[in-house]
Order: C-alpha cells, then sequence, then structure tokens
C-alpha cells in the first residue's frame, strides 16, 4: 500500500509531529508537498500538470449549494487530486492519505487494518471522520432524507434502500470484522473527512473525477460519493485517526475550526 503526507512545504514543524506521531506506521509514507491556494502561480503549474484548463461543471446529482472555493480550499483540493493522480500512475491497488495534522488513536490498529486491508470489502475506508449531526428521531431522519433525494435532479435506482438507510441506524449494517483487526467495521451513515482515508482504484478514479471540477473541497466530494452511495465507504466504529488541534487550519480561521471541531464531537 502506498501512504501519503500531504504538507506544505513550509510547515516543517506539523511534518516533525506527523512523523514522530506515525513512526511506528506499517507502511512507508511519502510526502506530497501540498499546493499552497494563495500562490497563484503555484496554482496556475499545478493546474497545467493535471491538465486542467477551466473550472467544471457538478455533477447534475450534485444536491449542494456550492460557490467557488477559496483559495485554501483550491489549495487543499488541488493536493489531494496530485496524490491521487500520481496513485493511479501506478499499479499500487490501495491509497492511504493523510493529512499533517492527523495523529493515531491507536496505532497498532492501524496497522492491523493496514496490514489485513484486503479482507475489508469497500472503496473507501474512512479510519479518520466526522459524521453530520443527527436528527433527533426516525421521522425527522426519514423527512431530511426525503427532502435530500428530492433535490437531486437524476432519478435513483436505489431509492428505497437511501430512504430506509436512517443515521440512527448505521451502525446495525456491520461488516464483517477481519480476522487480523479487533476493532468492528461498519457500512458509513453520512461520515465524511480527508485527514485519515484508504481507497482503491475505483474510488480513487471516481474522486479523480469529481475533484478536477475544481468545484468541491475533497471532504465535500468524500461526502457526495456516500451520500449517493456512488461508492461503498466503510468506517471503524470509532474513529482511528483525529485531527491534531493545536494546529491551525490552513483552510480556515482558528475560530471556524474551533465551531466545526464542537459541532462533529472532535
Amino acid at each position: 500500500m502506498v501512504t501519503k503526507l500531504i504538507s506544505l512545504e513550509k510547515d516543517i514543524s506539523r511534518r516533525s509531529s506527523f512523523y514522530c506521531k506515525w513512526q511506528e506506521l506499517a507502511t512507508e509514507v511519502v510526502w506530497t508537498p501540498a499546493i499552497d491556494g494563495r500562490n497563484p502561480e503555484q496554482v496556475q503549474k499545478t493546474m497545467e500538470l493535471l491538465n486542467i484548463s477551466e473550472i467544471g461543471e457538478l455533477p447534475r446529482s450534485y444536491s449542494g449549494h456550492r460557490g467557488e472555493l477559496t483559495p485554501g480550499e483550491l489549495g487543499c483540493t488541488l493536493s489531494h487530486l496530485i496524490a491521487i493522480d500520481e496513485f493511479l500512475a501506478t499499479k499500487n491497488k490501495f491509497l492511504f492519505i493523510l493529512e499533517d495534522d492527523a495523529e493515531p488513536v491507536d496505532i497498532n490498529e492501524i496497522n492491523r487494518i493496514v496490514e489485513a486491508i484486503q479482507e475489508y470489502d469497500f472503496d473507501l475506508f474512512l479510519l479518520g471522520f466526522r459524521k453530520n449531526v443527527k436528527p433527533n428521531g426516525i421521522v425527522q431522519n426519514l423527512i431530511w432524507k426525503t427532502l435530500f433525494i428530492l433535490r437531486i435532479a437524476k432519478p435513483r435506482i436505489d431509492f428505497d434502500r437511501f430512504l430506509l438507510d436512517s443515521l440512527a441506524s448505521w451502525k446495525s449494517r456491520r461488516h464483517p470484522t477481519s480476522r487480523a483487526s479487533r476493532t468492528a467495521i461498519y457500512s458509513s451513515g453520512f461520515h465524511y473527512g480527508t485527514y485519515g482515508y484508504i481507497l482503491n482504484r475505483r474510488a480513487a478514479f471516481e474522486l479523480r473525477h469529481l475533484l478536477r471540477t475544481l468545484r468541491l473541497r475533497s471532504d465535500e466530494a468524500i461526502s457526495f460519493v456516500n451520500q449517493s452511495m456512488r461508492l461503498k465507504v466503510i468506517t471503524s466504529q470509532e474513529p482511528l485517526v483525529r485531527v491534531n488541534s493545536d494546529f491551525e487550519s490552513n483552510i480556515r480561521d482558528k475560530s471556524a475550526q474551533a465551531e466545526s471541531f464542537m459541532a462533529h464531537g472532535n
């Protein structure tokens, strides 16, 4: 498995902290220099490297309300896109992406999963994730999902499955635990996050297609493929990777980052 660390060249202290925390990871970590979205020259060179000439169109089934990416969001999207593009240029089956503010909750369990990764049935495995806030009850949940579906122009073949897949019951759809792992694995509810995830080649192609539009952050692309069931997304019962809140976000200011942590229980 390829493991890529996404980190801005100037963030030496973050990388130093990262390598100390991840030194026992069972795979070699390769640094992929992140793109600084506030540097127009670097952004332009990256777009030329990726052969992206203009902003693309979102999928017809995307239900969000997305404006232009901020410079920080653009840099993040391009950084993940480069890591995925480099992975697809190889013959490797799996890619493990870590951002430089990621820290392991249980490195031994992460290693067990990494070493037994082919035993799991998935396209995208979120080891670090946040959960959208749950509705208070089943009725509110079904109403929320119905509204979500009605906002999608493209008809859904799996309407019934999606409607019955409530946030409150996502843990009931448990995947078999790997023989090498102690952690219970579940089909994802509405989970998202980009600071620690594993993807196969199918997921890499799908995310690359979405990210190349330069209309979605990487976490929004993951949220979309999850909610629209384009990919089979799984999670551990509890996050095995968390965000180091001591570092300021390179995308959002400190207050917005703190609000996000509070909203999602991180």
